[in-house]
């Protein structure tokens, strides 16, 4: 018999949980399908990742129940999951390329994806799903009522805002990009390791123990873990309208880079003249959503080469940016009505390229998470035998890293992209 739940439906939450986060999140310049790249990765690899450290930490001979769940595990998983914001933050060249809500995006789909797969093994285990209250705060966990955790989103999103606001605001030196961020971490793996200390030592009627007192002082001082829920939005929001005043400083009012029914670069603005332009298709749709992204790009470069005038490459790139806009322009402020839904023959070729690129990830998909779909009593026991046995794991270990190493091959072996006309989105 198939069992959708809970995976069909913890899915759900999360992705309508991100697209609440990218409704208040406006200012991006990279796409959705970016995110939800991101969003695998906290799904597979920083799970596997914070277990493999973990386990070498506890090494043998020690109790792993002991200090695991609440002062090993929390640093680790929340550094796991916050290494995509980490890498594009601190460890790239085009870090100042990605703009506050990317950054903060990109923490949030990273946790979001460590959060269903958390979500998964806390439903097979207790049988409990997330509700509209869970929906309603980000993702919001709490214990009883006394304490409270953020959410495994949230939490890595934080790092992500943390890291905008350092890249962006603070001056151009990697000490003081870093500082918010570490300090984030922090305070967000001292979150997750009291709600997990409080949890696990609660008495048989459910009443929460007290730490000692600077602890519980702490505590109190993020609202028992409810803090950071909402500093998220509140911060994104005032974050990205500074980031916009000062780009807009930087830029002056450029009317010539507006579209048709535009008065101002306002993200509200934005989407109703992408909203009015639905009706002429998917592709006058896309490319318009395309050309807001760019234009952002552009306000962004911009407003770094005024603030690095040593560094010639920023305004190189700003001026490279601009000459796209302007041709992109001259076919989007009036562009043709078209359809949504391609010619069946177009269409049927279409689906079939598709198909053949993706050929691996349907593989994929067919064996595994239909097969996960099944409960384990629906299968034969020998089939339970061999799928849960330490050969087909090896096997499954084995072809993983085969397959991964194949693809980092080739991913090397493609060209990089121009740093001087692609934005932030190909870099």
């Amino acid at each position: 018999m198939l069992s959708f739940w809970p995976s069909f439906s913890l899915l759900i939450v999360f992705l309508v949980i991100l697209l609440e986060c990218r409704a208040i999140a406006g200012r991006v310049t990279l796409p959705l399908g970016g995110f939800l790249m991101v969003f695998c990765y906290g799904a597979i690899g920083a799970p596997v990742l914070a277990l493999l450290i973990q386990q070498i930490l506890i090494g043998p001979g020690t109790d792993p129940f002991r200090m695991m769940p609440w002062l090993i595990a929390p640093p680790i998983e929340e550094l796991a999951k916050a290494l995509p914001v980490i890498v594009l933050a601190f460890l790239t060249r085009e870090a100042r390329r990605l703009s506050i809500a990317d950054l903060t995006l990109i923490g949030f789909a990273s946790g979001a994806g460590f959060g269903f797969v958390e979500g998964n093994l806390n439903a097979l285990v207790n049988g409990t799903l997330p509700g509209f209250a869970h929906l309603a705060g980000l993702g919001l966990e709490t214990g009883n009522g006394g304490v409270f955790f953020a959410g495994h989103a949230v939490a890595t999103a934080l790092v992500g805002l943390a890291a905008g606001i350092g890249l962006r605001f603070l001056p151009l030196k990697i000490v003081y990009a870093w500082a918010p961020s570490a300090f984030v971490i922090l305070w967000a793996s001292f979150d997750h390791g009291i709600y997990n200390w409080k949890l696990l030592n609660a008495d048989s009627a459910g009443a929460l123990p007290n730490a000692h007192f600077a602890v519980e002082l702490l505590h109190i001082a993020s609202l028992k873990g409810q803090l950071a829920t909402w500093l998220l939005p509140l911060g994104l929001i005032i974050a990205q309208f500074f980031e916009a005043y000062l780009c807009s400083k930087a830029v002056g009012q450029r009317r010539d880079l507006l579209l048709a029914r535009e008065w101002r670069p306002w993200v509200i603005n934005e989407w109703l003249v992408a909203l009015l332009r639905a009706p002429l298709g998917r592709a006058a749709f896309g490319q318009t959503l395309g050309y807001f992204r760019l234009r952002r790009a552009f306000y962004l470069a911009s407003f770094e080469a005024r603030r690095d005038p040593g560094d010639p490459t920023w305004t190189r790139h700003a001026h490279a940016l601009e000459e796209r806009l302007k041709r992109e322009r001259s076919i989007l402020f009036d562009p043709p009505p078209g359809t949504w839904l391609l010619p069946f023959p177009v269409l049927k070729t279409y689906a079939a390229e598709w198909a053949w690129r993706m050929r691996w990830v349907l593989l994929f998909v067919v064996l595994f998470v239909l097969l996960f779909l099944l409960g384990p009593r629906s299968l034969p026991e020998w089939l339970r035998q061999l799928l849960y046995g330490e050969t087909f794991t090896i096997a499954m270990v084995s072809a993983g890293l085969a397959f991964a190493v194949w693809r980092i091959v080739l991913f090397i072996r493609q060209p990089r992209p121009d740093p001087l006309a692609a934005e932030g989105a190909a870099c």
